[in-house]
């Protein structure tokens, strides 16, 4: 039994310092280019994408297309994680997404359904971005580890607000997060956590929350009738050691008859992208069950089904959200509108979310039962009786809404200065 123990204690140190050696033969390797790239007019900047819904890449990415120095372009980055529909429904939207907007010239194919094979980009760019930093999820070409062993530099903002719950600080202990180039995140908390988990402090930089600039410039439309945001989370397994905030299967029936029950008020159905499928695969519901809720929701004259990747002008232009989603908690409060957040049971609570997580909930209205939702639509929304939105909106205004509107100039400015020294 004690020569077990000592093989595996000598494999475990083993396995570490090869790990470490990587690591530091990276990082010298993306010193050495870090150094050439001061020499080129122009570099190369490859978006690797996956979701659509994953905007927080946008306005970095139309900042480096207004920059002289920079040349952005989007890989498609399918999901390979998850069902074969899951990567065939989002690699498509994500790319007809990004084709509309930005042109074929633009954005590349990650994968060729003709070929049935996968493309690596590593040979033209000089620096990556990307905001999903779960290499378990893509094929090698887009992963982190790859990009990183050809010295390519890789930055990263990370599509949720950070610091929200404990379960983030599995996510930056993963090992992707020591081989990035540069971090930038929300707020001092959210630094310190990373650091915490094993992040250089060196690598991370305060620039505030990025994806949510262009919120500030845009403007709401005129509307006589009250607008709600019903956005469910995907986490409804039990899982041992993941996050478990997603209370949809408790509410599911009351969410299908609000629209009935409130005739004047225009609903928005946007659940979390992996919530459907995760539907389709939960035992009790399946495929059928699933687009039989869907339609039944979406046949209301008064609920529109909202897929699209870019949601900020569906904030601004809403009176109210009711959610259990994480990233949304934080993201709300940059509207001012108020939030009601459903909880499975109060021991959510202190099981999920961090010291900083908490501070946002006690800045949103709880609710614990169908009866609290509907106290929150009939007062707060309909009779307007939002008794906490100047407390809400300063502690925003102090805590979240950090270097608002202007993030997306500061990590421009880091990494030029980082690459020219201006």
């Amino acid at each position: 039994m004690r020569i077990v123990l000592v093989q595996k204690t000598i494999d475990f140190v083993r396995k570490n310092i090869i790990q470490n050696l990587k690591e530091f033969i990276y990082r010298v390797k993306i010193n050495n280019n870090i150094r050439k790239l001061k020499k080129k007019e122009k570099i190369k900047v490859a978006f690797i994408h996956m979701y659509s819904g994953s905007v927080q890449v946008i306005p970095i990415f139309e900042a480096m297309l207004k920059d002289e120095l920079f040349d952005p372009y989007f890989i498609v980055n399918p999901d390979v994680y998850r069902s074969k529909e899951n990567f065939d429904l989002n690699y498509k939207e994500t790319r007809e997404e990004l084709v509309a907007k930005y042109g074929r010239d633009r954005v590349l194919d990650g994968y060729s359904y003709d070929e049935d094979k996968y493309f690596d980009y590593t040979k033209m760019f000089d620096m990556a971005f990307t905001s999903t930093p779960y290499d378990h999820m893509a094929q090698k070409y887009f992963q982190i580890r790859y990009w990183t062993s050809k010295g390519i530099p890789v930055f990263h903002s990370n599509y949720a607000y950070t610091g929200r719950t404990k379960y983030e600080k599995k996510i930056f202990s993963l090992k992707e997060f020591k081989l990035m180039w540069k971090i930038f995140t929300e707020n001092n908390f959210s630094k310190d956590y990373m650091a915490s988990c094993g992040i250089k402090s060196k690598n991370i930089s305060v620039v505030g929350y990025a994806k949510l600039d262009k919120l500030s410039r845009i403007q709401t439309k005129p509307r006589s009738r009250k607008r709600i945001i019903i956005a469910p989370h995907h986490t409804i397994f039990q899982i041992p050691n993941f996050l478990m905030i997603g209370s949809f299967l408790k509410y599911y029936d009351f969410i299908l008859n609000l629209p009935k029950m409130y005739p004047d008020i225009d609903f928005i159905f946007r659940p979390h992208q992996l919530l459907i499928e995760n539907l389709k695969s939960e035992q009790g519901w399946g495929p059928e069950k699933t687009e039989e809720y869907l339609k039944k929701l979406t046949d209301y004259e008064n609920v529109e089904y909202q897929t699209i990747g870019n949601y900020l002008d569906t904030f601004v232009n809403s009176d109210a959200l009711i959610h259990d989603c994480g990233s949304f908690l934080a993201e709300y409060f940059y509207t001012e509108h108020p939030q009601c957040y459903m909880f499975s049971s109060p021991d959510v609570i202190d099981r999920e979310f961090t010291s900083f997580g908490k501070k946002m909930l006690n800045h949103a209205y709880k609710a614990f039962s169908e009866q609290e939702i509907k106290d929150f639509i009939d007062n707060v929304v309909l009779k307007e009786n939002d008794y906490m939105k100047k407390d809400r909106m300063q502690f925003a205004d102090k805590e979240l809404k950090v270097n608002y509107p202007h993030s997306t100039e500061s990590i421009i400015k880091i990494i030029k200065h980082e690459i020219c020294g201006k």
